[in-house]
């Protein structure tokens, strides 16, 4: 095995299996490797299906890259589940407490109820649900051979018919999952997409839409959101149809509260979770989150289509990042800060910042800032439509 070095609190730039990594750390390792599966990983389960590619926007952009890809494998692993382990299930009730396969509970109820150093098997489906906390050490893992999906999104119907400059459009009232630019203009290119940092996202059958600015621009292919009037507008017929929106920020966050914070002496540490098999897609931020988070494993899971970045780890150490994929996510596929002794190993980056942010401030493949003693080995970048991984 090869390994670079490199040391110095620079900025440092190194080319690597075809990408290349801006890095502000003291030590950081590079290790030349063949890439092979994370442990139990199975081959990629695909199920989410391919419905072509997205109208260009006039103007700034051209739209999402035509190549991008709607069709996502979804995660697909094989961990043993434990006898004590907690069942999850879609159609789970909150009445059960998850004991049997046959009585699964909610994810959220199971987060509530499993005890520290406990195991949360999600039976394979889709998870419509955002916005969960792990606050102490937990298992969360898919059932042998099956492919949770977490999802952001939800189906939206009451459409009625509008018009524009461009013909007919679609509207539904009384809209409330939206998100507005909260961001520092630097973030955003305004030549290259003004509403990058706009993270609401809509799909139609599986296909991503773009977003415009203005209900005069909203055609076939795009979507508008009046956050003064509530209210979503379409460019594509939904009649016999899934339309989905975005209304969650986040799938997961585990987070230990700084000491200043008013749940402090709560008790609550994710410290050492495991978070595998599992796949996130159209989050309006993240699909997991660490913040002040040590020693927790993200494992062959699947982050694709969130609004900014599949991953993000803030003031955590020996954070372990194995056999993830990540495809299509808007600003980066993983950002870290103050993110000591990282490893990253066998993963894929692929279509990161597919929104169009400035590359010149912060989006990037993986962007990592004061971090230290970082290992990158055996993970790829490639696919790069948009900005390269800097």
């Amino acid at each position: 095995m090869m390994t670079q070095s490199f040391r110095g609190p620079v900025r440092t730039r190194t080319r690597f299996l075809a990408a290349s990594l801006l890095v502000a750390a003291p030590f950081f390792s590079i290790a030349s490797c063949q890439a092979q599966n994370a442990p139990n990983a199975q081959a990629p389960n695909d199920e989410v299906k391919d419905q072509g590619n997205v109208a260009p926007r006039v103007g700034t952009m051209t739209g999402y890259p035509a190549e991008a890809p709607v069709t996502v494998p979804l995660a697909r692993s094989n961990y043993p589940v434990p006898r004590d382990a907690i069942f999850v299930a879609p159609d789970g009730r909150d009445t059960n407490a998850g004991a049997s396969i046959a009585a699964p509970t909610t994810l959220a109820r199971a987060l509530e109820i499993a005890p520290v150093n406990s195991t949360i098997v999600l039976r394979g489906g889709v998870y419509r649900a955002g916005t969960l906390s792990l606050k102490r050490k937990l298992t969360i893992q898919a059932y042998p051979e099956e492919s949770p999906l977490l999802l952001g999104s939800i189906v939206v119907e009451g459409w009625v018919p509008d018009t524009n400059a461009n013909g007919r459009v679609w509207r539904r009232d009384g809209w409330k999952g939206e998100f507005p630019n909260q961001l520092n203009p630097r973030f955003v290119d305004v030549k290259k997409n003004p509403l990058a940092a706009n993270r609401d996202m809509t799909f139609v059958d599986g296909r991503p839409l773009w977003q415009v600015g203005s209900l005069a621009e909203v055609r076939p292919g795009a979507f508008f959101v009046d956050y003064a009037g509530d209210k979503l507008y379409i460019g594509d017929d939904p009649a016999g149809k899934v339309v989905e929106s975005t209304t969650h920020g986040v799938a997961f966050t585990l987070a230990r509260p700084r000491p200043s914070d008013p749940d402090s002496g709560a008790g609550i540490d994710p410290a050492g979770s495991v978070v595998r098999g599992l796949s996130f897609g159209r989050y309006a931020n993240q699909g997991v989150i660490l913040a002040r988070a040590n020693g927790v494993l993200l494992e062959n899971n699947a982050f694709f289509w969130n609004g900014q970045m599949g991953a993000a780890v803030h003031e955590s150490a020996d954070v372990v990042l194995r056999g993830n994929r990540f495809t299509c996510n808007g600003r980066s596929s993983l950002s870290g800060n103050d993110a000591t002794r990282m490893l990253l190993e066998n993963n894929t980056f692929s279509y990161s910042n597919i929104e169009g942010y400035s590359t010149s401030w912060d989006a990037a493949g993986v962007k990592l800032t004061r971090s230290n003693t970082m290992i990158w080995r055996c993970s790829h970048s490639y696919r790069r439509a948009r900005p390269r991984l800097n």
